[in-house]
């Protein structure tokens, strides 16, 4: 982003904008933690309205106006904050 700092202005949402619920987000880290999914369940409470139901970044500013695409999946971002979680110790 650097490269584009005397034309980038605002907020850019950087991610991969691959669209999956909380519940499937939570079991891609359980998977990827090498955690038993039969170990967790999910108890459903009712929603409040800021609650986010899906993750499905939009990233287009960022592609028009910066040309920016995420190059990184979900599964492989998941993977690289369990290495360094991993790596700081934390279990």
């Amino acid at each position: 982003i650097a490269k584009h700092s005397a034309t980038a202005t605002g907020v850019y949402n950087l991610g991969s904008s691959e669209e999956v619920t909380m519940q499937q987000l939570a079991m891609m880290i359980v998977q990827q933690s090498g955690r038993r999914e039969a170990d967790y369940e999910f108890e459903y409470l009712p929603a409040i309205s800021q609650d986010v139901m899906r993750r499905k970044p939009n990233c287009e500013k960022a592609a028009l106006e910066l040309n920016w695409t995420a190059k990184t999946s979900l599964e492989q971002s998941i993977e690289h904050c369990l290495d360094v979680y991993a790596q700081k110790g934390y279990n």
